[in-house]
């Protein structure tokens, strides 16, 4: 079951809609097979771990709740690199709000994401 293992997303309608957001902006993604890579309430939450665990491992699907219980999120269909050390400006990207089901692409191409290993998953400009 895609996302099964996340305890964000709470239903079957949830995991069909981010299937959805994604397959709408990265048309190269045809099946997805989503693997957990990174969770920081595990991992723990520095941008250390994060980069060391899912640099260069392809496309990512970040996935957050914040203490008020918001949940929100990106996407890039290009792989984290902290050895950029900025912007990239590459690929299909996109953030989200599980809370309002809308996603937002970035309109001005430019701050797609950001990369450097003082920061984890960064989109636009560093939303």
């Amino acid at each position: 079951d895609l996302f099964e293992k996340s305890t964000i997303i709470k239903n079957n309608f949830e995991r069909k809609l981010l299937e959805s957001f994604i397959k709408d902006n990265d048309k190269t993604k045809k099946d997805l097979n989503p693997v957990l890579l990174f969770k920081a309430t595990v991992d723990g939450d520095n941008s250390q771990t994060f980069h060391k665990k899912c640099d260069l491992l392809g496309a990512t699907l970040t996935i957050v709740q914040n203490e008020q219980g918001k949940r929100f999120g990106g996407y890039t269909s290009i792989c984290w690199d902290q050895r950029i050390g900025g912007y990239c400006n590459k690929g299909f990207n996109f953030i989200f709000s599980l809370d309002t089901r809308k996603y937002y692409t970035n309109t001005t191409g430019n701050y797609h994401t950001y990369h450097n290993n003082s920061y984890g998953p960064t989109f636009g400009n560093h939303d």
